[in-house]
């Protein structure tokens, strides 16, 4: 029998070939295994900074309610029911000597006028608000809140968290705690 010229392979051509053939699944199921290890991997650091993106909002809401919770409690002083300026303002002076990331407390009157600072002597010229907009705010919606950083008129970044308060005869005030940024820092750290 005669044999008709074709295409042919060696039987080594054709081993390597079939073994190709057979790894090639092997292969791309590996690779596929690769890219979902790498997938899930990434949702795990993703829902990982998730929590932990949570945990510090946690912390720094804490912080801040601690500060709201303790002008709250400055708000109900006798000297401020009383309208007593002078005995409220050395409480206050009180207070920001007991609270080192705290540079001052300012006590304003509704019209956002400010009656003292603690950083000046009682019945200097109360100065501008570095942040007029929080303020106009908390005078508005009368809830305590948290204004933005600022450089206030000493030049340092602060951000005030707010509450507003009212005397015996029922005038409104905002009570104010400058605090340094550096006290979230920490809390972030």
């Amino acid at each position: 029998m005669q044999s008709t010229p074709g295409f042919t392979f060696s039987l080594r051509r054709l081993l390597i070939l079939l073994s190709a053939i057979g790894l090639l699944p092997l292969a791309l199921l590996g690779l596929w295994s690769l890219d979902m290890a790498d997938q899930y991997q990434q949702r795990e650091q993703e829902r990982a900074m998730l929590d932990q993106a949570r945990a510090l909002s946690s912390a720094v809401d804490a912080e801040l309610d601690g500060a709201i919770a303790t002008l709250a409690s400055m708000a109900r002083t006798p000297a401020m029911d009383a309208g007593d300026l002078h005995a409220y303002y050395e409480a206050a002076r009180a207070q920001v000597a007991a609270q080192p990331e705290w540079l001052a407390v300012i006590l304003t009157d509704a019209d956002g006028k400010v009656l003292f600072r603690t950083t000046n002597p009682f019945g200097a010229a109360g100065g501008r608000v570095a942040d007029p907009e929080s303020l106009e705010q908390l005078l508005a919606v009368q809830r305590p809140l948290v204004g933005r950083v600022t450089h206030g008129p000493r030049g340092r970044a602060a951000f005030p968290v707010r509450v507003p308060i009212r005397d015996q005869a029922g005038r409104l005030y905002a009570l104010t705690a400058v605090i340094q940024p550096d006290r979230i820092l920490r809390v972030i750290e």
